[in-house]
């Protein structure tokens, strides 16, 4: 069987609330913006939307799909995910498409609230489909190796 096609998503499983958005100072321009602190707020068929992060301090960019956050898309073998430590950290990868949204955004994204975690698997082989929803996921710290919790 090949996996091509990967999904792993992230969802708070909660209703919008206004108390989730942040003020976050957007330093190219004069003005601020009010920003989700996750995608749980962009129940929409899917595109790329900002989040704020509270312990990140900023605004980041993912990819929202139906309320859940996309951390990791892998469509086909054009992105290579033979990578460094420091790149799986980090992330890399277009946020509209194939990606790795990075570890240390997974560690401060599901400290910031309780979450499930979504994985979908597609046999492009045989165009089987397959899924699993764990609850109340988070990742852990550099330090503890972003171990699963």
């Amino acid at each position: 069987m090949r996996l091509d096609d990967m999904t792993c998503e992230l969802n708070t499983g909660t209703e919008f609330d206004t108390s989730s958005t942040s003020l976050v100072d957007d330093t190219e321009s004069t003005y601020y913006m009010k920003i989700p602190k996750d995608c749980a707020d962009y129940n929409l068929d899917g595109g790329v939307f900002w989040i704020h992060v509270h312990s990140m301090r900023k605004a980041i960019q993912v990819y929202c799909e139906r309320g859940w956050t996309v951390l990791m898309r892998r469509t086909g073998p054009e992105l290579d995910f033979n990578r460094s430590w420091e790149a799986y950290k980090n992330g890399f990868g277009n946020i509209a498409s194939d990606h790795w949204l990075g570890l240390e955004a997974f560690h401060r994204l599901t400290n910031q609230g309780d979450y499930s975690l979504m994985i979908e698997v597609r046999d492009m082989l045989t165009d089987s489909y397959f899924w699993n929803i764990h609850e109340r996921f988070l990742i852990g710290s550099e330090g503890d190796q972003y171990l699963l919790k």
